[in-house]
């Protein structure tokens, strides 16, 4: 295995909250504690708390990679 950066790991960082500093949780439940399968939730039931920790990112620079007019 690479120990180089690739586009799938810098996707999940500009892609992931968290790195911006913010504490993400409620992302998904378990449907059947037997099972354990989960299903992920909507963003506008997901528990966001912002500036826990050091952002890796900025704000500006997360918002900018997400906006829907990103090419």
């Amino acid at each position: 295995k690479s120990t180089k950066w690739n586009d799938v790991t810098i996707k999940r960082i500009l892609t992931n909250k968290t790195y911006t500093g913010s504490l993400v949780q409620n992302k998904s439940k378990t449907i059947n504690y037997k099972v354990h399968k989960r299903m992920y939730l909507n963003q506008n039931e997901w528990i966001v708390v912002p500036c826990t920790h050091e952002p890796i990112i900025p704000k500006e620079i997360f918002d900018k990679a997400n906006s829907t007019s990103a090419p």
